[in-house]
Protein backbone atom coordinates (compact mmCIF):
# COMPACT_ATOMS: atom_id res chain seq x y z
CA UNK A 1 0.00 0.00 0.00
CA UNK A 2 1.74 3.45 -0.73
CA UNK A 3 0.56 6.56 1.21
CA UNK A 4 0.85 9.77 -0.34
CA UNK A 5 2.78 11.35 1.66
CA UNK A 6 4.77 9.48 5.28
CA UNK A 7 3.05 7.88 8.08
CA UNK A 8 3.10 7.36 11.78
CA UNK A 9 1.16 4.40 13.93
CA UNK A 10 0.78 2.12 10.44
CA UNK A 11 2.45 -0.93 12.21
CA UNK A 12 -0.04 -2.29 13.66
CA UNK A 13 -2.51 -4.98 11.59
CA UNK A 14 -5.52 -3.06 13.40
CA UNK A 15 -4.81 0.40 11.48
CA UNK A 16 -5.93 -1.61 8.35
CA UNK A 17 -9.09 -3.16 7.98
CA UNK A 18 -10.05 -4.94 4.41
CA UNK A 19 -13.10 -6.41 3.65
CA UNK A 20 -14.29 -8.02 0.56
CA UNK A 21 -17.13 -6.74 -1.83
CA UNK A 22 -19.17 -9.99 -2.45
CA UNK A 23 -22.36 -10.76 -0.92
CA UNK A 24 -20.62 -12.21 1.92
CA UNK A 25 -18.86 -9.33 2.90
CA UNK A 26 -16.02 -11.50 4.51
CA UNK A 27 -13.42 -9.16 6.52
CA UNK A 28 -9.64 -10.56 5.71
CA UNK A 29 -7.54 -10.56 8.85
CA UNK A 30 -4.24 -9.10 8.76
CA UNK A 31 -1.19 -10.95 10.11
CA UNK A 32 1.38 -8.68 9.77
CA UNK A 33 2.34 -5.14 8.44
CA UNK A 34 5.78 -3.83 7.48
CA UNK A 35 6.19 0.03 6.97
CA UNK A 36 8.97 1.53 4.85
CA UNK A 37 11.79 3.49 6.61
CA UNK A 38 10.72 6.22 4.33
CA UNK A 39 6.98 5.88 5.96
CA UNK A 40 5.10 6.02 2.17
CA UNK A 41 4.67 2.41 1.92
CA UNK A 42 3.40 -0.29 3.98
CA UNK A 43 3.43 -4.04 3.55
CA UNK A 44 0.16 -5.87 4.58
CA UNK A 45 0.35 -9.72 5.16
CA UNK A 46 -2.85 -11.11 5.68
CA UNK A 47 -4.08 -14.02 7.30
CA UNK A 48 -5.35 -16.57 4.09
CA UNK A 49 -4.98 -15.67 0.77
CA UNK A 50 -7.49 -13.52 -1.16
CA UNK A 51 -9.93 -14.42 -3.89
CA UNK A 52 -10.10 -13.52 -6.87
CA UNK A 53 -12.65 -10.36 -6.92
CA UNK A 54 -12.66 -6.39 -5.31
CA UNK A 55 -12.06 -5.64 -1.61
CA UNK A 56 -12.04 -2.49 0.28
CA UNK A 57 -8.95 -1.47 2.50
CA UNK A 58 -9.54 1.22 5.28
CA UNK A 59 -7.00 2.73 8.29
CA UNK A 60 -7.78 3.39 11.33
CA UNK A 61 -5.94 6.07 13.37
CA UNK A 62 -3.08 6.58 11.25
CA UNK A 63 -1.56 9.71 11.26
CA UNK A 64 0.94 12.01 9.47
CA UNK A 65 4.20 12.25 9.93
CA UNK A 66 4.72 15.81 9.41
CA UNK A 67 1.51 16.87 11.24
CA UNK A 68 0.09 14.62 13.64
CA UNK A 69 -3.36 15.97 14.16
CA UNK A 70 -3.84 14.90 10.84
CA UNK A 71 -5.61 11.71 11.49
CA UNK A 72 -6.88 9.21 8.81
CA UNK A 73 -10.62 8.55 8.48
CA UNK A 74 -12.29 5.04 9.20
CA UNK A 75 -15.33 5.68 6.77
CA UNK A 76 -13.39 6.26 3.72
CA UNK A 77 -12.56 2.79 2.21
CA UNK A 78 -9.71 2.67 -0.69
CA UNK A 79 -10.83 -0.27 -3.48
CA UNK A 80 -8.35 -2.69 -4.86
CA UNK A 81 -9.28 -6.27 -6.94
CA UNK A 82 -7.21 -9.50 -6.95
CA UNK A 83 -7.25 -11.34 -10.45
CA UNK A 84 -5.44 -14.53 -9.85
CA UNK A 85 -6.07 -16.95 -6.88
CA UNK A 86 -5.59 -20.08 -5.53
CA UNK A 87 -8.53 -22.37 -4.92
CA UNK A 88 -8.31 -24.46 -1.98
CA UNK A 89 -10.72 -26.58 0.41
CA UNK A 90 -9.63 -23.74 2.78
CA UNK A 91 -10.87 -21.38 0.42
CA UNK A 92 -14.60 -22.66 0.07
CA UNK A 93 -15.14 -24.13 3.66
CA UNK A 94 -14.37 -20.25 5.01
CA UNK A 95 -16.66 -18.68 2.61
CA UNK A 96 -19.78 -21.32 1.67
CA UNK A 97 -19.79 -22.95 5.55
CA UNK A 98 -22.74 -21.22 6.42
CA UNK A 99 -24.45 -21.44 3.17
CA UNK A 100 -23.88 -25.36 3.30
CA UNK A 101 -25.11 -25.99 6.61
CA UNK A 102 -27.99 -24.22 5.40
CA UNK A 103 -28.37 -26.33 2.69
CA UNK A 104 -27.69 -29.45 4.22
CA UNK A 105 -30.36 -29.09 7.15
CA UNK A 106 -32.99 -28.37 4.38
CA UNK A 107 -32.12 -30.96 3.20
CA UNK A 108 -32.05 -33.23 6.05
CA UNK A 109 -35.82 -32.14 6.80
CA UNK A 110 -37.38 -32.77 3.50
CA UNK A 111 -35.91 -36.23 3.95
CA UNK A 112 -37.95 -36.90 7.27
CA UNK A 113 -40.65 -34.91 5.71
CA UNK A 114 -40.54 -37.26 2.84
CA UNK A 115 -40.44 -40.68 4.93
CA UNK A 116 -42.95 -39.78 7.37
CA UNK A 117 -45.04 -38.93 4.58
CA UNK A 118 -44.89 -42.65 3.07
CA UNK A 119 -46.27 -43.68 6.33
CA UNK A 120 -49.58 -41.44 5.76
CA UNK A 121 -49.76 -42.90 2.28
CA UNK A 122 -50.58 -46.47 3.69
CA UNK A 123 -53.69 -45.38 4.52
CA UNK A 124 -55.11 -47.40 1.51
CA UNK A 125 -53.45 -50.56 2.65
CA UNK A 126 -54.49 -50.52 6.00
CA UNK A 127 -58.38 -49.67 4.41
CA UNK A 128 -58.12 -52.97 2.74
CA UNK A 129 -56.95 -54.83 5.65
CA UNK A 130 -59.88 -53.67 7.80
CA UNK A 131 -62.21 -55.01 4.99
CA UNK A 132 -60.17 -58.17 4.80
CA UNK A 133 -60.56 -58.36 9.33
CA UNK A 134 -64.46 -58.78 8.26
CA UNK A 135 -65.55 -62.31 8.37
CA UNK A 136 -65.76 -63.65 4.91
CA UNK A 137 -69.79 -64.58 5.91
CA UNK A 138 -70.66 -61.00 6.35
CA UNK A 139 -67.83 -59.53 3.57
CA UNK A 140 -70.18 -61.97 0.91
CA UNK A 141 -73.33 -59.05 2.15
CA UNK A 142 -71.00 -56.60 1.37
CA UNK A 143 -71.35 -54.93 -2.30
CA UNK A 144 -68.39 -55.39 -4.54
CA UNK A 145 -66.39 -52.49 -4.08
CA UNK A 146 -66.53 -50.17 -0.77
CA UNK A 147 -65.33 -46.07 -0.40
CA UNK A 148 -63.75 -45.78 2.49
CA UNK A 149 -63.20 -42.25 3.91
CA UNK A 150 -60.36 -41.13 6.36
CA UNK A 151 -61.63 -38.26 8.12
CA UNK A 152 -58.48 -37.12 8.81
CA UNK A 153 -57.07 -36.39 5.63
CA UNK A 154 -60.03 -36.38 3.59
CA UNK A 155 -59.45 -38.92 1.23
CA UNK A 156 -61.09 -41.67 0.28
CA UNK A 157 -60.05 -45.35 -1.49
CA UNK A 158 -62.32 -47.37 -2.91
CA UNK A 159 -61.57 -51.79 -1.67
CA UNK A 160 -62.37 -54.44 -3.49
CA UNK A 161 -64.34 -56.86 -0.89
CA UNK A 162 -64.63 -59.97 -2.88
CA UNK A 163 -61.49 -60.41 -5.04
Amino acid sequence: MTFNQAVENAERPGSYRITSEDIWNFRVPISQVELAQDGRTALLTTGEELYEGNYGVRLNKVTSRLTAANISDFGVETPFSVQDWPRDKGFYMARFRLPVLVLGTLLLVLVVLLFTGRSRDRSAERAAAMVAAIPPDERASLPPTLDITCHMCGRTWTVTTNP
